[in-house]
């Protein structure tokens, strides 16, 4: 799949579209309960799902529109807060609540892909092994065999045993002595 910046920017607009309705229908809620119920983990999944399906430029953008969602409906409520520092607090945790529904997110789509990447070179891994597992080491000078503990044998008794394997030329240990 090739996917160009402007395809990008246009998924991301759409991912942002289509979360931003529910943050909406959170908000609403929001400012129509009272103050004691908290909305503000509703707010978590448009957060999640646009950050899941546009990654940092969905997720990021979502949570501060989720932050002004819920600070509208936060004013529409008509809760009076004691002071500012209050009302400050409250903002600033919501936005690290909301910073932090991206940044896992995001970690766990970054980790779930590299799962996936790890999976398939483990795949082709196993299939480069089962090649390399068919050569035959044979020597180069009286045709014998070496198997995997090491042992030379003539060429013709393996064959009689294994068809599926392809030779390999090196010297043999008697040969290699012979050769020098």
């Amino acid at each position: 799949m090739n996917i160009t910046k402007g395809s990008l920017e246009h998924k991301t607009s759409w991912v942002l579209l289509w979360t931003l309705l529910p943050a909406l229908i959170v908000g609403y809620f929001d400012s129509v309960t009272p103050f004691e119920m908290d909305f503000s983990l509703l707010y978590f999944a448009p957060i999640a799902a646009a950050c899941w399906y546009a990654g940092l430029k969905g997720g990021v953008p979502m949570a501060m529109l989720s932050l002004g969602i819920w600070y509208g409906a936060d004013r529409l409520s008509l809760y009076h807060y004691r002071n500012r520092f209050d009302l400050w607090w409250d903002i600033v945790t919501h936005a690290g609540k909301f910073g932090f529904v991206v940044a896992a997110v995001y970690r766990n789509k970054l980790y779930l892909n590299n799962v996936k990447t790890l999976k398939n070179n483990l795949q082709e891994s196993v299939v480069h092994n089962a090649r390399l597992r068919n050569l035959l080491p044979i020597c180069f000078r009286c045709q014998a065999r070496r198997d995997d503990a090491q042992y030379w044998q003539q060429v013709e008794a393996y064959v009689g045993e294994q068809r599926e394997n392809q030779p390999v030329n090196e010297y043999c240990p008697v040969c290699t002595e012979q050769q020098h």
